[in-house]
C-alpha cells in the first residue's frame, strides 16, 4: 500500500498517539516506499531514523509524494548510508537474537513498528547492546517489545490504509564471512589505495567490508570495475570517497588493533606472513556472537589483551590456509 493512502485524514486526531511522533512515522511511510519503489532494501527503522534526523522525504497532505531533487536524494542516500554504517551490525546481532526468543508481538508489521521504536532511542540501543544470551535476556526483550507494541498500535490504527508490507520484516542478509571472496576483494582494495597513494593496511580494508558491506561493498566493486576498465578519473574520486571509510576505521579501531599485534608479537604468537593476523582478526570479527565484543574492546582496550591473543590463536593457521588459497587461485 503507498504511503499516500497513508496521508488520508492526517487532520483527525488519534487517541494515544502524539502529533509529531505520528508525523515522523508518516513521513517515514513515505520514505520507505521512496527507496523501496528504487529497489534499496531499505527497513522500516532505517526509514524511521531518517525521518528524527530530519533528512526523510515529507509525506504529503493528499495524492503521491512529490519525487525528492537530486540534491535532496543524495543528502538521504549519504544519511541512511551513516544509519547502516552505525548500527546494521548491532541490528543484525539483535535480529538473530529474536529469533529464538518466544513471545514477540506479531503480527509481522506489529512487530518491526515496535522494533522501529526501540531503535529510534539512543538510551535503548544500548540495553538492546546489551542482549546476548535468549536464555537470560529473552524475557526481558518479549516484554520490551510488547510494551512498545501496546505504545505503537495507536499509530499502525493512524496510519491506515497504509500498511508495512511483510517485506519489511523479512530475514536480513546474512552477515559477511570473512572467506576467500571477501580477502580478494579486500586485497584489491589495498592495491587500488597504495596505486593512488592512499596506504591502507589488510585489516582496515577486510573492517570495511565487514562493518559497512552494504554500502561499501558495491562502492567497492565499482571501483575495481573502473580501474580494470582504465576509468582513473572516476577511480580517483571513487576511491578518495571509501578512504574517508577507511580513515574512519583506523581511529575507531586503530590504536586497539596495533596493541594487540605488538603483544601478540612480545609473545611470539604471529606468524611469518604478517597479512595472516590480519585475516585472523577479520575471522573472528566476523564470528557470530564475538564480532560485537571484539569490536568494542578493539575501540577501547584496557586490558584483555590475553583473552583476545587466545581466541585469535587457533584462527592464525586457517587465516594462513586462507591466503595460500588465494595465491593458488591467482587474481
Amino acid at each position: 500500500m503507498s504511503s499516500a493512502a497513508a496521508s488520508k485524514g492526517t487532520d483527525l486526531k488519534r487517541a494515544g498517539t502524539d502529533d509529531v511522533a505520528l508525523a515522523e512515522l508518516r513521513n517515514a511511510a513515505a520514505t520507505y516506499d521512496f527507496l523501496r519503489g528504487k529497489g534499496d532494501p531499505v527497513q522500516f527503522w532505517e526509514a524511521l531514523r531518517l525521518a528524527r534526523n530530519r533528512r526523510s522525504l515529507a509525506a504529503p497532505a493528499g495524492g503521491a509524494a512529490a519525487p525528492p531533487s537530486a540534491g535532496a536524494e543524495a543528502d538521504l542516500r549519504k544519511e541512511l548510508d551513516s544509519i547502516r554504517r552505525q548500527l546494521s551490525t548491532t541490528v543484525g546481532s539483535l535480529r538473530r537474537f529474536l529469533r529464538q526468543v518466544p513471545g514477540l508481538p506479531e503480527p509481522a508489521d506489529r512487530l518491526e513498528l515496535a522494533l522501529a521504536f526501540l531503535l529510534a532511542s539512543s538510551r535503548e540501543q544500548q540495553a538492546v547492546a546489551k542482549w546476548t544470551d535468549p536464555a537470560l535476556h529473552g524475557g526481558k526483550a518479549a516484554e520490551k517489545l510488547k510494551s512498545l507494541a501496546s505504545i505503537t498500535d495507536p499509530y499502525r490504527e493512524a496510519l491506515k490504509p497504509w500498511v508495512l508490507e511483510a517485506s519489511a520484516a523479512e530475514e536480513p542478509a546474512p552477515a559477511p564471512v570473512c572467506d576467500l571472496a571477501l580477502l580478494r576483494r579486500a586485497l584489491s582494495a589495498c592495491e587500488i589505495f597504495d596505486g593512488l597513494g592512499l596506504g591502507a593496511a589488510l585489516w582496515e580494508t577486510i573492517f570495511l567490508l565487514l562493518r559497512e558491506g552494504p554500502s561499501a561493498g558495491p562502492a567497492l566493486d565499482r571501483l575495481i570495475a573502473g580501474a580494470e576498465g582504465g576509468e582513473l578519473e572516476g577511480v580517483q574520486e571513487g576511491a578518495e570517497k571509501l578512504y574517508g571509510r577507511v580513515s574512519d576505521l583506523r581511529k575507531r579501531f586503530g590504536k586497539g588493533v596495533e596493541s594487540l599485534g605488538r603483544f601478540m608479537s612480545s609473545v611470539k604468537l604471529l606468524p611469518e606472513d604478517e597479512c595472516a593476523f590480519d585475516v585472523a582478526l577479520g575471522l573472528l570479527l566476523s564470528a557470530p556472537g564475538t564480532g560485537t565484543t571484539l569490536a568494542g574492546w578493539l575501540a577501547a582496550p584496557a586490558g584483555g589483551r590475553e583473552t583476545w591473543a587466545a581466541e585469535l590463536k587457533p584462527l592464525l593457521a586457517k587465516a594462513e590456509a586462507l591466503l595460500r588459497d588465494l595465491d593458488r587461485s591467482g587474481p
